[in-house]
């Protein structure tokens, strides 16, 4: 009998145990949802009243990948989503009640505002791209490009050898909304250290340099 019973005991004592830790990691995980949900609406404010940098204050050039605010944007989201659903299944359990005006009007209202600040994102985002050409020194030119409805603009820049920020150079406009570097629309000619950039095509829409053609020039 004795035997029996601490055996139950043990079994409960395991129980509340198991119970414990599910209920820390559930806590922890609503924790980094959380928090990955604000920071993605602070990303969206932040992508506001920042500049045409990829990332608000500088452009990151990783081999042939650029960081933008976009993909921090999503990634933030996935894994808040992520965290939030892990969180339910690791634990479940009913909110209490005197919590649960309180816990959905804040569900509500975080994730709208997430909605909000992914469509801001979105519909302000830039296309960054690294130019295929590269010099012998092996600098490359950056573009960014931005499109919307009828109106296109954008700016061209250069990373220079063993950097891995853009410096930009110039800038250009475009009518109906062309994206002239996406579609192909340039001419790029290396001349040792210095490069010839325009634009090509032509049609009903158009790219120009919004001021002098800018002087690409490589150090190497």
């Amino acid at each position: 009998m004795t035997e029996t019973t601490e055996a139950h005991q043990g079994d409960a004592s395991q129980s509340v145990a198991v119970s414990e830790t599910r209920m820390r990691w559930r806590s922890a995980l609503r924790d980094v949802g959380t928090l990955s949900l604000l920071a993605a609406v602070l990303m969206g404010v932040g992508f506001v009243l920042s500049a045409n940098e990829a990332l608000g204050w500088v452009t990151i050039v990783v081999g042939d990948w650029i960081p933008t605010w976009h993909a921090v944007e999503f990634a933030l989201v996935g894994t808040g989503a992520a965290a939030l659903l892990i969180a339910a299944c690791v634990a479940p359990s009913p909110p209490p009640e005197l919590g649960l005006v309180y816990r959905l009007s804040f569900a509500a209202v975080l994730t709208v505002s997430v909605l909000v600040s992914m469509i801001v994102v979105d519909l302000g985002s830039s296309r960054y791209s690294i130019l295929p050409e590269q010099s012998d020194g092996g600098c490359r030119v950056v573009v960014r490009e931005y499109s919307f409805l009828l109106a296109g603009s954008g700016h061209v820049g250069i990373v220079q050898p063993g950097s891995i920020t853009a410096q930009w150079l110039g800038k250009y406009g475009a009518d109906n909304g062309l994206m002239p570097f996406s579609r192909g629309a340039y001419a790029l000619k290396w001349n040792g250290k210095t490069a010839d950039l325009d634009f090509s095509g032509g049609g009903p829409s158009w790219a120009t340099w919004s001021r002098d053609k800018p002087t690409i020039t490589c150090l190497r």
